[in-house]
């Protein structure tokens, strides 16, 4: 797939480059992974933002960003958590660990913290935790090929592979004891593929699991304790929260960020992520650097306007190669359909209203000098996201009339914006009108009917006309000429809800 795009960019770019080029360039604007969770998220919104909480334990010495804390309080934090996150267990989780030894701690930790709290508290419910992360190969072609997108952990398995094979064993033991499974480590891949189903098996009751297999004393997986594994290309509906014990950034943050916000229903309104890192600053570096807000490392390789005019070639190559395949079959192998993933590299998943207006909020609190994001980086962050098509004008226009160093608060900014927003909006109105001739107040009511009914009458716009005073065919005229300015700015007012009878006029 990869040589049809490079051949493709080539020709239309009428550029050539060399196998490093090529392959840093695909790193970093064409990772079909980068937002694996996005699909289609341009056109029907199916994925949800994230929700992050970072985490600050108690005392006078708080960790600095990346570092590490004690893993017993991650855990205790964790099972304070996780029914509230999960909502009441009804989802399920990963939590990310920086390494195999750190997953063998973490455990060993969570059987013994749990049985603590069983021995204190009757009424406590453990958590059904799993680990999971790859063997020493030693040969085993099943594991090695399991490996090639691990390359972690099969760097740490060359350091006492003994040690992290016992370890392994033990993990299997418990698992296969909770769920009357018989996997061994000579066959680790069934085991791995187990793990996976029972965590989508958490869209079944308990109940039901029950009554698939009454001989299993358990189905379901709260926690599944990773290393490298099930961050990147897994997916399910009813995995909602990652634990974060391990520094992340940059494409790698935003994977595993995604294995959280796939959309279900109003039950689960977005990935929630508890960061035991500190990790604020690396989170908006990734989701500002994956929205395309700067070129950075692209602009070492090929000059900005080829590089635009390369996103461009991507985007028209992909669209057309799209066209006409509605009958394909769903789960088609063609790598076609992968460009479904393709096309969101160019619009952010993860930012919202909130998120802009925080950061505008911090632009304003800072000094030119201090601020992390400059006016360009902060306009050109938003105007990159399709989300943002119908107001990053306006957002735009308002950040140019802010000064860095301001100090205004985030409410301020907020009431500051819809205030610029009504203003402009309402000065847009009345140029429409006097180029149209007609008066301002009767064409605010018109357009504010529309908005408030999401219907388009044409008797309505008749009405608009008539003190005009126009023949049949100046008025019919006149009307169109109105509605090829109108219905663009109603479009862009209804915010992509549907206006009924609109189409007729944009034909």
């Amino acid at each position: 797939m990869e040589k049809n795009f490079r051949e493709k960019f080539e020709a239309l770019n009428r550029v050539h480059l060399t196998d490093s080029e090529f392959s840093r360039l695909m790193e970093e604007i064409i990772t079909p992974d980068v937002f694996t969770a996005a699909t289609h998220a341009i056109e029907d919104q199916n994925v949800l933002k994230f929700h992050i909480d970072y985490y600050k334990p108690e005392g006078k010495n708080p960790p600095k960003p990346g570092e590490a804390i004690a893993k017993r309080a991650v855990v205790e934090a964790i099972l304070a958590k996780h029914n509230t996150s999960t909502s009441e267990r009804r989802f399920n989780a990963i939590l990310a660990t920086a390494s195999i030894n750190d997953a063998i701690e973490y455990h060993g930790l969570f059987q013994t913290i749990q049985a603590e709290k069983q021995a204190t508290d009757p009424d406590f419910v453990p958590l059904n935790v799993a680990c999971v992360f790859s063997p020493p190969a030693e040969g085993d072609a099943d594991v090695k090929q399991i490996q090639e997108d691990l390359p972690q952990e099969k760097e740490e398995n060359a350091v006492e592979p003994e040690k992290k094979k016992a370890a392994l064993k033990s993990i299997l033991a418990d698992y296969n004891a909770r769920y009357g499974s018989n996997h061994t480590l000579s066959e680790f891949d069934p085991y791995y593929q187990d793990v996976q189903k029972r965590i989508k098996d958490h869209q079944w009751s308990n109940a039901d699991l029950r009554k698939a297999d009454p001989k299993i004393p358990h189905h379901k997986i709260d926690i599944t304790i990773v290393v490298d594994m099930l961050l990147t290309g897994f997916d399910s509906k009813y995995l909602n929260t990652l634990y974060v014990d391990k520094n992340l950034k940059h494409h790698g943050l935003i994977q595993a960020f995604s294995r959280t916000n796939r959309v279900l229903n109003g039950t689960k309104p977005y990935g929630n992520i508890l960061d035991f890192r500190q990790q604020q600053d690396a989170v908006d570096a990734a989701i500002a650097l994956f929205s395309g807000e700067k070129a950075a490392t692209i602009e070492q390789i090929l000059p900005k306007e080829t590089q635009l005019g390369f996103r461009g070639a991507y985007l028209e190559t992909a669209q057309r190669l799209k066209a006409g395949r509605a009958d394909v079959p769903v789960g088609s192998s063609d790598p076609i359909d992968q460009l479904d993933f393709e096309f969101v590299l160019f619009a952010s998943a993860v930012i919202d209203y909130d998120y802009i207006m925080g950061l505008i909020a911090k632009f304003s609190a800072q000094g030119p000098e201090k601020s992390k994001m400059s006016r360009e980086q902060l306009v050109g962050l938003i105007v990159s996201d399709a989300k943002f098509m119908d107001e990053r004008e306006d957002i735009s226009a308002y950040i140019a009339t802010l000064k860095a160093g301001e100090g205004l608060s985030e409410t301020t900014i907020r009431e500051g914006y819809t205030r610029f927003k009504a203003e402009k909006q309402a000065t847009e109105l009345a140029d429409l009108a006097s180029r149209h001739g007609l008066a301002t107040a009767a064409l605010q009511t018109f357009v504010d009917g529309i908005l408030q009914r999401m219907i388009f009458d044409g008797e309505h716009l008749g009405d608009l006309m008539a003190p005009l005073g126009h023949g049949w065919k100046a008025r019919t005229q006149a009307e169109l000429t109105l509605m090829d300015e109108l219905a663009p700015l109603l479009r862009k007012r209804a915010q992509g809800r549907d206006i009924s009878g609109l189409n007729a006029y944009e034909q």
